[in-house]
């Protein structure tokens, strides 16, 4: 299949990263799925301890009806090794649920989120506390809000330093996903 091309630009109120994207989605009779991972690093472990936060934004037009992951911060170059995955799925005919995920644990969000717009995700990867959790559309004030969704892991889930962001294209997808922040606090990740 191709490489990823660029989509439509993103937007979302208050979030100053904006513009083109990446187009979710196959060519028609095209199936499964195709992982893209862009380097953080060159060598090393430097993302092994602290906190870290991966913003984005999406809009998905048509998802399948089970979960499935689309975005991840991975411990290794060339994908796999994820310790943050971001997953989401059809509710009814026009609704999106948003789940997050560690090594084995995976929570969904209680919220449904509308179709066809654009929503800030914000993943944030913690080891001090061993877990992840994601903000859906969340209030960009000075302080981080309350996650909608945490996820704690086994003991050693997060032993292994980030290495990467995997985007994972689906054929069963139609959207855009783009405008990307990797920080090492809240303020960095939605700030100016």
């Amino acid at each position: 299949v191709v490489s990823p091309t660029v989509g439509k630009a993103l937007t979302y109120d208050g979030y100053s990263e904006a513009g083109s994207s990446i187009n979710f989605g196959f060519p028609q009779g095209v199936k499964g799925s195709r992982v893209s991972v862009y380097s953080l690093v060159e060598s090393g472990k430097v993302y092994s301890k602290g906190t870290y936060y991966i913003a984005c934004l999406v809009n998905f037009s048509k998802v399948g009806t089970n979960l499935a992951d689309f975005l991840a911060a991975s411990a290794s170059y060339v994908g796999g090794g994820n310790r943050g995955q971001v997953y989401v799925r059809r509710e009814g005919n026009d609704k999106i649920k948003f789940a997050v995920g560690l090594l084995k644990e995976r929570a969904e969000a209680p919220m449904a989120y509308d179709c066809n717009k654009t929503h800030l995700l914000v993943l944030k990867v913690d080891y001090t506390k061993n877990e992840v959790s994601l903000f859906v559309d969340p209030e960009l004030g000075q302080s981080e809000p309350k996650a909608d969704i945490v996820v704690t892991g086994e003991e050693g889930a997060l032993k292994a330093g980030l290495k990467s962001v995997a985007l994972r294209n689906r054929n069963g997808f139609k959207g855009n996903i783009g405008n990307f922040r990797f920080a090492k606090d809240w303020a960095g990740a939605i700030g100016k």
